[in-house]
């Protein structure tokens, strides 16, 4: 009762929950809408249009198992697939038509740092007291790691939420999930310096 008079989340709740630091009444729509897209994906059992990546328990598992379709499909060995993401000009799932047959749409992504600027189809400078743009729908699939082009790239961690951990010290509770790649016109030094990620949830 004390949790919830000052919008908290109980602590029985938060051990068996997701990590979030919104306050409970955010908390409790963000647990319908996970709810809401586990039903709808249960329902016919079929991949959904697009998924929401932020909506997932475990997100890590969601990449997974797209590099472990395209190693089914394509008969390549599954050590040897990385995940790539093409970011699209739809800013939400409804503009998709249907599903994609090379890996999966997902949504939900926050930028930190920095903005995707759709007319250039590349990572530029933040607006002013533009905190956490969105990101566009984006499709990630897998190929093999040796036909990856890192030219113009720039690898960008994606976090649970606001608060981080360093890449690399991948400790439960860390918020660290994994690395997307980003077209960058200029150099990934820049980012790396500003400390540019993708977030899955805000405070």
């Amino acid at each position: 009762m004390n949790a919830m008079a000052d919008n908290k989340q109980p602590p029985r709740w938060e051990k068996l929950a997701w990590a979030s630091r919104a306050p409970l009444s955010v908390w409790l729509v963000d647990m319908l809408a996970r709810h809401n897209q586990l039903l709808m994906w249960t329902g016919d059992l079929a991949q959904p249009k697009v998924s929401w990546v932020s909506g997932f328990f475990n997100a890590q598992a969601f990449v997974t198992a797209v590099m472990q379709v395209a190693s089914r499909k394509n008969d390549w060995p599954l050590d040897k697939l990385i995940t790539i993401v093409d970011v699209t000009k739809k800013m939400t799932p409804e503009e998709i038509e249907g599903g994609s047959r090379d890996g999966a749409y997902v949504h939900g992504l926050y930028m930190e740092g920095a903005r995707w600027d759709m007319a250039t189809g590349s990572m530029e400078d933040a607006f002013m007291k533009e905190l956490y743009p969105k990101m566009p729908v984006i499709l990630m699939r897998a190929i093999l790691a040796d036909k990856e082009d890192t030219r113009g790239v720039y690898r960008c961690p994606v976090y649970k939420q606001t608060e981080r951990a360093t890449p690399g010290y991948h400790t439960p509770g860390s918020g660290y999930l994994f690395m997307i790649q980003l077209k960058t016109k200029q150099p990934a030094a820049k980012w790396v310096m500003a400390g540019v990620a993708l977030l899955c949830a805000l405070d």
